[in-house]
Order: structure tokens, then sequence, then C-alpha cells
């Protein structure tokens, strides 16, 4: 039975807090980002969406970039757009396979020379679903007893954004205790990871004697250190 765990909500994108990590290349944060998920977690689900967005005020070419991008992925992508007070924003995306990453890259560095409109021209994002797991690679118990605070996260995830900015997004439940994580092992995950977490948005949960989950905000310092 899960009596105790440590929540960080690393900010979503839409917020405009994401982890920015705009100094480092945006292959080398894809590779950093598998390599501390392989060390730490045990993957439930990776989704992988390539997304193309029209230059409204005519910047680069629409239809000549779609091209180059429909005979790479496919001619079948998703088609969506959404409006804002001065016009109207298009985009079209594709799920990429294990097998199209090296040349997803490739053409992000293409695309990314591209003048810069409301969006980055193209984005490779990718949305990871894990459990943590311990240091001989067993997955912590209990995880699925860990409630779900906000429909939009699985506890827990990551979400990496690379484009000419990279950004990430993401969401960590990591059990405590004599069968869970302490607090060296927060402290070298959050070392190993390609970006700097914050000292705020960190909670330790326990239940009442009710048996409802109740929240304490904490410092990630005074945990580590303490």
């Amino acid at each position: 039975m899960l009596k105790q765990f440590i929540s960080y909500n690393g900010l979503p994108i839409s917020s405009g807090d994401a982890h920015s990590i705009n100094n480092k290349r945006i292959e080398d944060v894809y590779s950093q980002t598998e390599i501390v998920l392989n060390k730490y977690g045990q993957l439930i689900d990776k989704e992988c969406i390539l997304t193309f967005y029209n230059s409204p005020s005519g910047l680069y070419k629409t239809w000549g970039n779609l091209w180059v991008l429909m005979r790479k992925f496919g001619f079948f992508s998703k088609f969506g757009s959404f409006s804002y007070p001065e016009g109207r924003q298009y985009f079209w995306s594709w799920k990429i396979n294990k097998h199209e990453v090296r040349e997803t890259f490739k053409l992000l560095e293409s695309f990314n020379a591209l003048d810069k409109d409301r969006f980055d021209p193209l984005v490779f994002s990718v949305l990871y679903h894990f459990y943590f797991k311990n240091d001989v690679g067993d997955v912590f118990p209990c995880q699925d007893e860990i409630p779900t605070f906000d429909e939009r996260f699985f506890n827990s995830q990551v979400y990496i954004r690379l484009g000419q900015k990279a950004s990430a997004s993401v969401w960590f439940t990591v059990p405590l205790g004599k069968s869970g994580a302490d607090s060296n092992y927060i402290k070298r995950l959050i070392q190993d990871l390609p970006f700097k977490v914050s000292e705020k948005h960190w909670k330790i949960w326990g239940k009442s004697s009710k048996g409802k989950w109740m929240g304490k905000k904490i410092r990630l310092t005074d945990f580590i250190d303490g």
C-alpha cells in the first residue's frame, strides 16, 4: 500500500513557463532525455509528432515546404487550424516512428533556418508516459495507486518540444519510503535531466486520517538536504 509520494509539476508549455533548454542542440536534448528515462523509468507509452506551421505573414512558403514533408512522411497528415485576433493559423502533423527520427532531425535543421512567424515552422514533440524504477531496474511498487490530479497528466510524464527553440514540461510522481525512492534518488534524477528544475512546485503527499490524499508544498533543497 502506498503511503507517501513526492510530485513535481514542471509547468505546462501552454502557460509559457516550460523549462527552456535553448543552450543545447535539439538532438542532444532528445538523446539525453532518452538516456535519463531509460535509467530511471519503465516506459509505458511514447508518442512522437512532427508539426508544420504555415506562416500567416508569408515569411516562408507553405506548399513548397509542405510538399517536402509529405514526400517524406506521407500525404495523409492530420490537418488543423485555429484563429487568433490577427488571422488564422494552419498546421499539418504526422506521427513519427523510431526509424524516422534521424530524418526528422535533418529536416528540423533545414527548417530552423526559416524566419519564425507566430510559431516555429517545424516542431518535433515527444510525449513519454512511464513509471519510475529503482537502481536495479525494478519498478517502484504501487504507482498505479497514485491519484490522478489532472486528466491531462499521466503519472509520470515528460513532454519535450523541439524546433527553433526547445522546451520541456514534466509531471513527476515518485513513491517514497522503504520500497520507494529517497532524497538521494531525487537528487541524482534532477542532476541527470537535460534541463534545470524549479525549487518550487514540489509537494509531498500523504493520506489524512479520513484516507484523503493531502499535499504539502516543499522546497527541493530542503527535501534533499533534510
